[in-house]
């Protein structure tokens, strides 16, 4: 049986996912306004061999700015290019797909590290095409239940390389695990996970992280309670100063 086995990687394989799709960028129709929304389309699901269902979730960009890796709610990650330019063509490509419900995104010394529902997983390219040859696990700590509402949104980094991360509630009920309704950080090693506040309400769907730069001096993150506009920005700050 192969099961468990690590299969040796081939460089002389085919790619899982040939080829690239192309898009067109949308420029503002307001060239008149301080305000402009260029709008960069999707691939849409009948018009991609693979009929992904494009929910973007999570992003970020690599190093200058003209490229992009983009997660969806269905488990892809694509990279697009040629996102810096006020109109053309964007160049769509399909390196990962099989993530559980990946919702954050962050780009780290050029790896890309995507926030799953069950883990952070670490995308390693081996030969160079940029599509994904091994799913690292990074961190496993997240704790899931069968509840449907618990995502675990948002992927941010502090200057220290920790990461952050926020895990929903229950949907307006009890929690019965640990990691219900909190911001989670984690280790820049992917070693350990710190619970750095609680009692989110599930009724928004998520806690999503806007800023994870740690304030040395006073020891406090900005985050927004998000999906449900009426909620307001909080500002946490720690009661002891953060472990090492």
């Amino acid at each position: 049986s192969d099961e468990g086995r690590v299969v040796p990687h081939d460089p002389a394989r085919s790619s899982r996912f040939p080829g690239k799709l192309t898009t067109e960028i949308v420029p503002s129709e307001r060239s008149d306004s301080p305000w402009a929304v260029d709008t960069l389309t999707l691939p849409p699901p009948d018009r991609n061999p693979w009929h992904s269902w494009m929910r973007t979730t999570g992003f970020d960009f690599f190093e200058g700015g003209d490229s992009a890796a983009i997660c969806t709610w269905n488990g892809d990650v694509w990279i697009v290019d040629g996102i810096a330019r006020s109109d053309g063509t964007l160049e769509w490509q399909r390196i990962c797909s099989g993530l559980f419900q990946p919702l954050g995104l962050k780009i780290v010394d050029g790896n890309i590290h995507v926030g799953c529902r069950d883990m952070i997983a670490c995308l390693r390219d081996l030969d160079g095409d940029r599509e994904t040859d091994v799913i690292e696990c990074f961190n496993s700590d997240h704790q899931v239940t069968e509840h449907f509402h618990e995502f675990a949104m948002g992927l941010q980094t502090d200057a220290e390389g920790n990461f952050y991360y926020a895990k929903s509630a229950r949907h307006a009920m009890t929690p019965i695990v640990p990691h219900h309704g909190t911001l989670l950080r984690i280790s820049a090693d992917g070693q350990r996970t710190d619970v750095l506040a609680t009692g989110f309400r599930g009724r928004t769907l998520c806690v999503f992280l806007v800023s994870a730069g740690l304030d040395a001096d006073r020891r406090r993150l900005r985050i927004m309670m998000a999906w449900a506009p009426i909620e307001p920005h909080w500002r946490l700050r720690a009661r002891h100063p953060c472990r090492d």
